[in-house]
This record gives C-alpha cells, sequence and structure tokens, in this order.
C-alpha cells in the first residue's frame, strides 16, 4: 500500500511536470512562429516597396524647396510652390494696405489732404513655363 501511494505520487508528479513542458514547448513553438511570420512580412512589405517606385521613393522631401541653398526646386511643383508663396506675401502686403487705408493713414484729417499715396502691391503673374 504504501509503495503503492509512493508510486501514484511519482506517477502523478510527472505527468504534471510533463504536462507543464508540453505547454511551455507549445508556448515556445507558437512564440517561434509568430516571429517568423512578422520577419516574412516585413521581408513581403520591404519587397513591396522596392517595387513600387512611389512607396519606395528614396531620400526625396516632400517639398519643392531646397531648405540648405534656401531655394525652390526647378521644377514644376518648385514653380507652384513659389507662386504659391509670392501669392501669400502678395495677400499680406495687400491687407497692410486696406488696414492702413481703414485707419486713415495717408491722410491729414486737420488740413484734410493725403500725405502720401498708398501704392497697392502688383499681384505676382505665374510662371510661363507653368500650365496655370
Amino acid at each position: 500500500l504504501n509503495r503503492a501511494e509512493h508510486e501514484a505520487f511519482v506517477r502523478r508528479r510527472a505527468e504534471c511536470a510533463e504536462s507543464l513542458r508540453k505547454e511551455r514547448f507549445d508556448r515556445e513553438a507558437e512564440r517561434w512562429s509568430a516571429i517568423e511570420k512578422n520577419e516574412q512580412e516585413e521581408k513581403e512589405r520591404q519587397q513591396r516597396l522596392q517595387a513600387d517606385p512611389i512607396l519606395g521613393r528614396k531620400n526625396t522631401s516632400g517639398q519643392a524647396y531646397d531648405i540648405v541653398g534656401l531655394g525652390y526646386h526647378d521644377t514644376e511643383e518648385g514653380r507652384r510652390l513659389k507662386y504659391h508663396d509670392e501669392l501669400i506675401k502678395w495677400r499680406g502686403k495687400l491687407r497692410a494696405n486696406h488696414l492702413a487705408a481703414r485707419n486713415h493713414l495717408g491722410f491729414n484729417p486737420i488740413t484734410g489732404e493725403s500725405s502720401f499715396q498708398l501704392q497697392h502691391p502688383r499681384k505676382p503673374e505665374p510662371d510661363s513655363a507653368k500650365g496655370e
């Protein structure tokens, strides 16, 4: 009886150890399969990026402006960006003139004459090479 109980105890302990080993083995196998799956997905992603010239652009800037040389690129996009920036500056000058006129700048209220004429800025023209 004592020997039978001891053998049953040893068998139960061995079964518990075996089930624990199997669980850990399965968990490790799942972990490695997930790692391999991630590596495979990353390889496929890199191949997709290399195959598509638009997605896989090398080190190109998002804007057609050279921040080192402080100039616009000599491309259609560079000309468009330059024209857009010139329009923004023009609108700022136009707004300054409107505010000055509304605040009676250039007008002498005592004598009633203009002290100097406000000059409206010229609207920038789009580049002739540009299609706008």
